[in-house]
C-alpha cells in the first residue's frame, strides 16, 4: 500500500546515502544527521564482508552496491527497491526521537553491571 501511496526510491540504504551525500552540514546536529543517513548502507557492507570506504570510493555514478551478487548495480533495475514512504516516515520518526531525547535532559536505558574476574 505505501508503494501505491508514494513510489519507490532505491533501496539497500542507497536512498538515505544519496541524501546524505547531498547535505553539507552547517551545525554538530546535521553532522550527526549525515553520518546516521549513512549508517545503513555502510552496515549492509560491512556484514557482507567488504570495506565501506573501498566501496564508497569506487561507486559509479548512479549505481548502488548488491551486496548479494557484491557488485555495483542500477538497484531500481535490479528490483532493489524501498516504498519512498516508509522511508521518508522512519526518517521523520528517527529525527523526532532524537529531538525529544536531546531536548528532554534526561533518557531511562538499562544498566548492564560490569562482569567479574
Amino acid at each position: 500500500m505505501a508503494t501505491l501511496e508514494e513510489g519507490i526510491v532505491e533501496g539497500g540504504g542507497m536512498c538515505l546515502y544519496r541524501i546524505a551525500e547531498a547535505l553539507k552540514p552547517q551545525t554538530i546536529g546535521e553532522e550527526i544527521l549525515k553520518k546516521a543517513l549513512s549508517a545503513p548502507l555502510k552496515r549492509i557492507i560491512e556484514n557482507a564482508g567488504e570495506d565501506y570506504a573501498d566501496i564508497v570510493k569506487d561507486m559509479p555514478q548512479g549505481h548502488g552496491y548488491d551486496a548479494k551478487a557484491n557488485r555495483y548495480a542500477r538497484m531500481i533495475e535490479c528490483g532493489i527497491i524501498d516504498p519512498s514512504k516508509v522511508e521518508r516516515v522512519s526518517l521523520i520518526n528517527a529525527v523526532s526521537n532524537s529531538a525529544n531525547l536531546i531536548t528532554s535532559h534526561a533518557s531511562i536505558s538499562e544498566h548492564v553491571a560490569p562482569k567479574k574476574d
